[in-house]
């Protein structure tokens, strides 16, 4: 049977490999197709055909609870009780404070007095209140005085400052308003009489007295569009001699921003006096209007305007004037640190009795007192600062009317009066100013001036010097040294003896003075000051000696 069975496989098998063979060859025989040909084959699209899924079986049989749910499920436990013999140590945590910064401690008040030779008293008081917000509340007393004055005068040549200041102000939104209340005794010798003669000091004494009151309204802050402020005043200054002048007054500046390249400005200044001596009263009026616009572009600024002045005065015969000036200044910056300018003003330089006293205290009485009218005055040079140093080197040029010169009197040549050129007067100066910042403890600031008169009547320009020429130093060693250096000079200056009627030039006047002072705290400095270094004998005015070398000490003290 196994014989049988494997010679039928064996015929099965040749007949299949002839059948494979057959096929191989039909395959040869036909042709070849492209790989990514598709058979043709007939698709058909039915559009409205429905897919539809036969529903699902669900089982609605709900499921019964066992025996064994039924059953109360009961827990026993326990809570072994736990038992803390020591509780571990805790460290005290102190909490961690931060330090604020303190605010820093103020002084409101301060206080300066000393004393030198020639008998000199020397007081100044600082008095204001402390922070805040609104309000400013201060008060000032200031006297300096000297027993005795130069050889051979002493005693008689003795004088005398005081003043007291009361002040206030109070901001809020923008606006301030304060006030100040100012009064002064002046004591003063007519000294300059012929050293040879027996003279009474009483006899010679002269005392000013000023009561005023200051009343300001305004803003304070710059950014606005539009910032003003308005200043009102009266003053009375009046002498022994029965001279006297009672001034009201008010001022007025108001600028509007237009934009960071234009602006307009808008001054005015009204006064009314009256002057008084044993013989007259004379009544003035003084109005000035200004305004101006001013533009910037680049580096060139311009600012233009007009003044319109009214005066008139009872002493020049009830004269009424209504005058014009013009009011130009223009600035272009070369480069950096170099800037040149070029200006034309004009106006009316208002003289009072008590402006001339400050210039000149011996003077006499029954003054003839005239407004200066500035005509015309040209006004150039080059400037620029920066951070550490500041220059400026020019000219001005300019015709003045009613220009006062002091001249001795010739009834007493111990006494000055006022005198006058009969046309304009022809002024003539050069210029130059700088300063410079070493460092944050340290500068030096100088000045010069020279002058020159064009006069017709007057033969001379009677105490006006011709060369000035100042000069500051300061430093500060460490916050405790503080050392300051100055000097000034005047030359060329010239006076009339009306005794002789002859011109006089008095000697160049050269002073040194110097100033030391060492803080032993914020509060407490001590200091010594000295003028008149070099010892020299000269006269500012005519027969009037000037002080040797003078030295004052003392201490300042905060609080």
């Amino acid at each position: 049977m196994n014989i049988k069975f494997i010679s039928i496989y064996i015929i099965l098998l040749f007949t299949s490999a002839s059948i494979t063979a057959q096929d191989e060859d039909k395959q040869k025989d036909k042709p070849k197709e492209k790989a990514d040909s598709i058979d043709p084959t007939n698709i058909v699209i039915e559009k409205n055909k429905e897919l539809t899924v036969p529903k699902a079986s669900k089982i609605f049989v709900t499921a019964e609870e066992s025996e064994a749910d039924k059953k109360d499920l009961k827990v026993n436990y326990t809570i072994p009780k736990l038992e803390i013999k020591q509780l571990p140590a805790l460290i005290p945590i102190r909490p961690l404070r931060i330090n604020t910064e303190p605010i820093e401690k103020l002084y409101g008040n301060f206080v300066k007095a000393g004393f030198g030779n020639y008998a000199t008293p020397y007081l100044k008081v600082l008095v204001n209140n402390k922070r805040s917000e609104n309000m400013i509340l201060g008060a000032r007393v200031f006297h300096n005085s000297s027993g005795r004055g130069p050889e051979p005068y002493d005693e008689n040549a003795a004088f005398g400052n005081t003043e007291i200041e009361l002040n206030g102000k109070y901001m809020d939104n923008g606006v301030q308003v304060g006030g100040k209340l100012i009064g002064s005794l002046d004591k003063y010798h007519y000294y300059g009489y012929d050293p040879s003669l027996e003279v009474d000091k009483e006899d010679i004494r002269q005392l000013y007295r000023n009561v005023g009151l200051e009343i300001d309204f305004g803003t304070y802050q710059e950014k606005k569009d539009f910032n003003y402020n308005l200043t009102t005043s009266a003053n009375r200054f009046w002498s022994d001699y029965e001279d006297s002048e009672t001034q009201i007054g008010l001022e007025g500046h108001a600028d509007w921003h237009i934009n960071d390249e234009q602006n307009l400005q808008i001054d005015l200044e009204l006064w009314h006096s009256n002057l008084k001596d044993t013989t007259r009263t004379d009544k003035r009026n003084l109005f000035q209007f200004t305004p101006s616009y001013y533009f910037h572009w680049n580096d060139f600024r311009i600012r233009a305007g007009v003044t319109v002045a009214y005066e008139d005065d009872t002493l020049n015969d009830n004269q009424k004037d209504l005058r014009f000036f013009p009011q130009v200044f223009a600035e272009y910056d070369l480069q950096d640190m170099i800037s040149v300018y070029a200006g034309i003003s004009g106006g009316i330089n208002k003289q009072t009795y008590k402006g001339y006293v400050a210039a000149n205290p011996y003077l006499g009485s029954s003054l003839d007192i005239r407004q200066e009218i500035k005509t015309f005055e040209l006004d150039g040079g080059i400037r620029g600062q920066n951070k550490n140093y500041a220059y400026s080197v020019g000219f001005r040029a300019g015709s003045y009317l009613n220009m006062g010169f002091f001249n001795n009197s010739a009834a007493d040549t111990s006494k000055f009066e006022i005198v006058y050129n009969n046309d304009a007067v022809a002024v003539f100066n050069f210029y130059a100013n700088g300063r410079y910042q070493f460092n944050e403890n340290g500068n030096i600031q100088l000045s010069m001036d020279v002058f020159n008169y064009g006069l017709d009547e007057l033969l001379g320009a009677w105490h006006k010097p011709t060369y000035k020429f100042d000069l500051v130093a300061q430093y500060n060693f460490y916050d405790k040294l503080h050392v300051g250096f100055g000097a000034y000079y005047m030359g060329q200056i010239e006076a009339l003896n009306p005794a002789q009627d002859d011109i006089v030039k008095l000697d160049n006047i050269l002073d040194l003075n110097a100033q030391v002072s060492y803080l032993f705290s914020p509060r407490f400095s001590i200091f010594i000051e000295g003028y008149n270094l070099l010892n020299n004998d000269y006269q500012r005015y005519l027969n009037y000696r000037n002080k040797k070398v003078q030295f004052l000490a003392g201490l300042t003290y905060s609080f």
